[in-house]
């Protein structure tokens, strides 16, 4: 299956192609370049998994999408905001983030 090649349909500026890209691809991942598929074997502090990540990501977009009408530059600040903000969890590190805030916009 790794070998099998198709003819590129006219137009294309190859002849062929293979049949199966992504199994070969996916064999050249783990034959060849093993070193970055398993780090979290190494290093215990590097996640098995993505998915907190993918938990973060999920809630953002669901966020975007409730405030569809935004253009991209605000929808970029909106995120970083709404990022700041919730990874805030105490009234002194509220203040810390205003001051910050004031500080380094009130120059522009």
């Amino acid at each position: 299956m790794l070998k099998e090649k198709m003819q590129a349909p006219t137009g294309i500026s190859c002849s062929w192609w293979y049949t199966h890209g992504n199994l070969r691809r996916a064999w050249r991942l783990l034959t060849h370049d093993q070193e970055p598929l398993f780090v979290f074997m190494i290093n215990r502090l590097i996640p098995k998994t993505n998915n907190a990540l993918e938990g973060v990501n999920v809630n953002l977009k669901q966020k975007l999408g409730d405030h569809r009408g935004m253009n991209t530059a605000r929808q970029a600040a909106f995120l970083s905001w709404y990022l700041a903000f919730t990874r805030v969890k105490t009234g002194k590190s509220l203040k810390k983030l205003w001051v910050w805030w004031k500080t380094e916009f009130s120059r522009n």
